[in-house]
């Protein structure tokens, strides 16, 4: 069960990694086209570089926050 906590919390920390470095690529990039999937609809969206670094950028704090959020301690234990 601790094993689990600590392969979610590592799964968050994995995508939140992603995230920022997406973010950090767009953030050298001039502009982009962003194609998102949405309930199985794709939709092109025009976003400039700085309004897609910080849609990635916030995402990866929420993942970084789900993964604080697990509390977990040195021990393994959940508080």
């Amino acid at each position: 069960m601790d094993g689990e906590r600590f392969k979610l919390q590592n799964d968050y920390h994995q995508r939140a990694a992603g995230f920022l470095r997406q973010a950090l690529e767009f953030d050298e990039q001039s502009s982009i086209l962003f194609l998102k999937n949405h309930f199985f609809l794709h939709f092109l969206f025009l976003l400039d570089n700085n309004e897609m670094a910080i849609l990635l950028y916030k995402q990866g704090i929420r993942e970084l926050e789900k993964a604080v959020k697990l509390n977990i301690d040195p021990n393994g234990k959940m508080f």
